[in-house]
């Protein structure tokens, strides 16, 4: 967990960039502890925007605010102000910490916090049986409002009775001219071994 200097750096760096009833709320986050009693409300920069983001046991939604402070002003983004947007954590099946780490360093644990990172499987618009990745990555350089929000998603995702704890793969060798083995360690166990899914695989 980080200090109380960092939490108070960080809640002043929102206050100039959302305003100052926004420093007051964020401040309430850190007051919801076990039970996971209530709903999580902050500010992050989704897509390089700033939003106003809640979580509860369900799904995460979001207002955008405006453009982030970080930007100058400039995004690519398709959000405009205003904007709602929500993602149903049924969907999410693996969140991580993201952290700049510098070239000589290679743990997870190492680096500069730039937020949590959510990693969804959704449907494909163009093919409705095919599932994708997407990820989504909030924003913000306090440790301590990343931590608690990281713990409250991982204890709601986790406590999804239906998600299977051991699957078995099978796949062709020779499939997709001979590529199925390297896809299926390089994109697909990954994604298991992110989701703490056990795989026993046929077709090696």
């Amino acid at each position: 967990m980080g200090d109380d200097s960092s939490l108070d750096r960080s809640l002043d760096f929102i206050q100039l960039s959302a305003g100052r009833n926004f420093k007051d709320r964020l401040g309430k986050v850190s007051e919801i502890e076990a039970g996971w009693a209530g709903k999580l409300t902050g500010i992050f920069n989704i897509e390089n925007k700033s939003c106003d983001v809640t979580l509860d046991d369900e799904t995460i939604t979001w207002t955008v605010l405006g453009n982030a402070v970080h930007t100058g002003g400039i995004s690519r983004s398709k959000m405009k102000t205003g904007d709602k947007r929500l993602i149903r954590l049924n969907d999410v099946f693996c969140v991580k910490f993201k952290r700049c780490l510098p070239a000589k360093h290679k743990s997870p644990h190492e680096g500069i916090l730039l937020g949590f990172a959510i990693f969804l499987a959704v449907r494909d618009s163009k093919e409705p049986n095919r599932l994708r990745e997407r990820i989504l990555t909030f924003e913000s350089s306090c440790q301590p409002v990343c931590d608690q929000w990281v713990k409250r998603i991982k204890a709601v995702i986790n406590d999804f009775c239906k998600r299977p704890r051991q699957v078995m793969i099978f796949y062709q060798p020779f499939a997709g001219y001979g590529k199925s083995q390297k896809l299926y360690k390089s994109v697909i166990a990954p994604m298991f071994h992110a989701s703490n899914i056990e795989t026993q695989v046929v077709g090696k």
